[in-house]
């Protein structure tokens, strides 16, 4: 499952071995069932993650009215990035719309890993 996750970002940066390898001790596997929240309004985003199974979306509330800005399927990244990247309070929910595996690399790894390199 991790190795998914590696070929994704593998086209999208350079990674050597060495990186990679830390990536599959780094990352972790997760599952979610069916409309769980992955991550909500106000909460600082944790985790990057690659899906791998299942379907998961986006969206900020306005009004009484959900938006949705991203729907993420299989082989793609969902995260609310703004959070995960800069640490702050998230704008977005993510939540998933079926049962979902991740595979998810927290800030903290995500950081040591490109400190290390």
């Amino acid at each position: 499952m991790i190795r998914g996750f590696q070929e994704y970002l593998g086209r999208h940066m350079a990674l050597t071995e060495e990186e990679q390898l830390q990536l599959s001790e780094l990352a972790e596997v997760r599952s979610y069932d069916k409309k769980v929240r992955v991550t909500d309004i106000g909460e600082i985003d944790q985790h990057l993650n690659y899906v791998v199974r299942g379907l998961v979306r986006k969206f900020f509330v306005k009004g009484k009215e959900e938006v949705i800005k991203q729907i993420s399927k299989e082989g793609t990244l969902v995260s609310s990035y703004v959070s995960y990247f800069s640490q702050v309070p998230s704008g977005y929910v993510v939540e998933t719309l079926e049962p979902t595996i991740l595979v998810s690399i927290s800030f903290q790894n995500f950081e040591s890993l490109f400190q290390s390199s």
